[in-house]
């Protein structure tokens, strides 16, 4: 009877029988295991059978392991594991989305600020009505707003927030508490 020692170097299978080394050829195989009569029906595997019977059974062998996101180490654990712990997976998602968030963060760093303005000016009244430079002054940026809005008349609000505001001839700001 044969007994056949399967190893697998680098992806490659080998057949040992006694001191006798197969090289990975399925036809070699085929021939040894023919020669050494050890399959009475071997001639009628092909070679696509024999080569699932002996390297596709052994795959869970030869995967390659998987590395880290962040810091290329290897994972060991679960399968679909992308990160080795969690202090990567953090770092790997700052990073990808640190430029978004910035940009994020200085807009409504900016509409917190023209909302905090638009307060301290309308404490008491419901609208306010004041020139553009004091509001430059005092640091108001009007390229952002949270909407827009079109009056029957025509004339554009933009939106801050709970305030409206428009603008009279470039001079003069309109703030509205709605």
């Amino acid at each position: 009877m044969l007994t056949i020692n399967i190893s697998v170097k680098g992806g490659a299978f080998f057949l040992r029988n006694k001191d006798e080394v197969v090289s990975p050829s399925i036809n070699s195989i085929k021939h040894l295991l023919l020669k050494k009569n050890s399959y009475k029906r071997l001639n009628h595997i092909s070679n696509q059978q024999l080569y699932f019977i002996l390297v596709k059974k052994m795959e869970p062998l030869n995967y390659p392991s998987k590395l880290c996101h962040y810091c290329k180490k290897e994972i060991r654990g679960r399968s679909d594991k992308k990160f080795c712990n969690d202090y990567c997976r953090n770092i790997y998602n700052n990073q990808l989305h640190s430029i978004e968030n910035n940009l994020i963060r200085n807009i409504n760093y900016a509409l917190g600020k023209n909302r905090r303005i638009l307060d301290e000016l309308a404490s008491a009244e419901r609208i306010v009505k004041i020139k553009k430079e004091e509001l430059l002054y005092l640091g108001f940026h009007f390229k952002y707003h949270t909407h827009n809005y079109k009056s029957k008349t025509g004339t554009v609000l933009y939106g801050c927030y709970d305030f409206f505001y428009f603008t009279i001839n470039d001079e003069w700001c309109v703030f509205i508490r709605n």
